[in-house]
C-alpha cells in the first residue's frame, strides 16, 4: 500500500464508497501506557475541561446528548486546557498545555510539529455524540484524525458508516472522520480518548499507516501484527439514518438517509437552521431566496418578507406535508388586508388567504419524492415605503413548521 492508495481510501470512506473507515497502528509499551493513565488521572484532577454540553461550545454542533461530554485542550496559545479559541485552527503559536505531564509530553513531542489539535475528550456514562459527517478535504491536502483511548469499557463504541466499533486503551487507531460517525458510552465509568488531527504527509504514512514498515514515531511505540489489525478492527452493522454534516463554511447540512423504490440508498441533504430561527433545527424544511435577516425584537423572532419568499420542503415518500405558519401583515401594507397566496414550483396556487393581522395558517403541500419540492409566499399589493427603513416590508413570519 501506497501514501496515494492511503489517500485514496480515505477519499472513498469520506464519499461513502466503501474506503478505509479506521485502522489501527501502532501499541504502547505497556509501562508506558500506564504512566501516561496515571498522567491523565493527574490531568483531571488538577486542570480544568471545556464543556462540551454548552451550545457555545465549538463541538456543540455534533449534538452531544446524556450526563456530560468534556475537552482538555491540550495545544493552545493561551495554555489552558479550558479553552478553545484556536480549536481546529492552525496556528504556529500553539504548544503543549500540560509540560508536568512527562510520559504524556513524550507521547506528544513526535508529533509537536505536524498537530493541529491535540486533546483528552471524555464522555460520561450514558452520554454520547450524536452522527456527524466533517470537512477533511482542504485542496490538496486530507486532515487524519487519530485516536489513543486512555480509559475506556466494553460498552463504549464509535460508529463510524453503519459499522459499530470498540476502541481498546493503549493502541493507537486511524479514524475517519471524514465518515459518518459517532460516539457513545453505554459503560459505567467515563470514557477518555486522545484525539489529534494531522495533515497526511510521508512521514505519517510510513511511521503510522504504513503497517509493512518498521518505523515508528518514537521508541514504546510499536507496528501492529497483521492478526492484531484483524482483531483491533472487528466491527458490527449499526446504520446511521440521520446526520449532521458540518462544512468548510461553518454552514450545516442536516442529511437523511431513505431507500428508493429501487432499493438503493439515497440522502436527502437540506440547510440546518442553528438555534433560534423560524425554521426548528431538525425539520425537512429549508429556506431560500427572499427572506430578509433573522431579527429578534421583544423576545421574539421573525423574518421580514417583501415578497416571493422561497422555502423548500425534502420528503421521503409522495403525498401530502401540513405545514404551519404564523405570520402577520407589516407596515408597507399601509394598513390594508394582506392577500398571501403561497404558490408552487410552477407558479400555481395552492392556497389564498387574506390576513387582517397576526395569524397561523395551516396549509396542505403536495409533495414528492426523489426531488426539492418548492414553493413561495406570494403577496399582492403591498409595496409602500417604511419611514426609516429601506426595505419594503410587506409581512413577517416568526414561525413555519411541518405537522407531519
Amino acid at each position: 500500500m501506497s501514501i496515494q492508495t492511503v489517500r485514496d481510501q480515505v477519499i472513498a470512506g469520506n464519499r461513502h464508497e466503501g474506503g478505509l473507515k479506521i485502522q489501527p497502528c501502532l501499541a504502547l509499551d505497556p509501562a508506558w501506557f500506564a504512566s501516561i493513565q496515571d498522567d491523565v488521572r493527574a490531568l483531571l484532577e488538577k486542570r480544568e475541561a471545556s464543556d462540551v454540553m454548552q451550545p457555545a461550545h465549538p463541538s456543540y454542533w455534533v449534538r452531544p446528548f446524556g450526563n456530560g461530554a468534556t475537552q482538555h485542550n491540550l495545544f493552545s496559545k493561551s495554555g489552558s486546557t479550558s479553552g478553545y479559541t484556536n480549536h481546529g485552527a492552525e496556528d504556529a503559536n500553539c504548544s503543549f498545555t500540560a509540560p508536568e505531564l512527562v510520559s504524556l509530553k513524550r507521547f506528544f513531542d513526535p508529533f509537536e510539529s505536524r498537530v493541529l489539535t491535540f486533546r483528552l475528550n471524555g464522555l460520561m456514562p450514558g452520554s454520547g455524540l450524536g452522527a456527524h459527517e466533517e470537512s477533511i478535504v482542504s485542496g490538496d491536502r486530507i486532515r487524519l484524525r487519530f485516536h489513543l483511548p486512555i480509559f475506556t469499557n466494553p460498552e463504549a463504541a464509535l460508529l463510524v458508516d453503519d459499522e459499530k466499533f470498540h476502541f481498546r486503551e493503549g493502541y493507537v487507531y486511524f479514524f475517519n472522520n471524514g465518515c459518518v460517525h459517532s460516539a457513545v458510552n453505554e459503560g459505567e465509568t467515563n470514557r477518555y480518548h486522545f484525539v489529534w488531527d494531522m495533515w497526511l504527509d510521508e512521514w505519517i504514512y510510513e511511521r503510522l499507516l504504513n503497517l509493512d514498515s518498521p518505523a515508528t514515531p518514537c521508541p514504546g511505540l510499536r507496528k501492529l501484527t497483521s492478526g492484531e489489525v484483524v482483531d483491533l478492527s472487528r466491527g458490527e452493522e449499526c446504520p446511521i439514518d440521520q446526520y449532521i454534516i458540518g462544512t468548510p463554511t461553518g454552514e450545516l447540512i442536516l442529511a437523511r438517509k431513505r431507500k428508493a423504490r429501487d432499493g438503493t440508498v439515497e440522502v436527502w441533504k437540506t440547510r440546518l437552521h442553528e438555534g433560534a430561527d423560524i425554521v426548528s433545527e431538525n425539520s425537512p424544511l429549508g429556506l431560500g431566496d427572499g427572506w430578509y435577516a433573522l431579527e429578534k425584537y421583544g423576545g421574539e423572532t421573525f423574518r421580514w418578507v417583501n415578497n416571493d419568499a422561497v422555502f423548500t420542503v425534502a420528503a421521503a415518500d409522495d403525498g401530502n406535508e401540513r405545514l404551519s405558519l404564523e405570520l402577520e401583515p407589516g407596515p408597507s401594507m399601509n394598513g390594508r388586508p394582506l392577500l398571501l397566496q403561497v404558490l408552487d414550483s410552477y407558479g400555481c396556487e395552492i392556497r389564498t388567504t387574506e390576513l387582517r393581522g397576526r395569524q397561523r395558517l395551516e396549509v396542505t403541500l403536495p409533495v414528492h419524492a426523489g426531488a426539492m419540492n418548492t414553493f413561495r409566499l406570494h403577496v399582492e399589493g403591498g409595496g409602500a415605503a417604511v419611514p426609516g427603513d429601506p426595505r419594503i416590508l410587506n409581512f413577517r413570519v416568526f414561525q413555519i413548521g411541518s405537522e407531519s
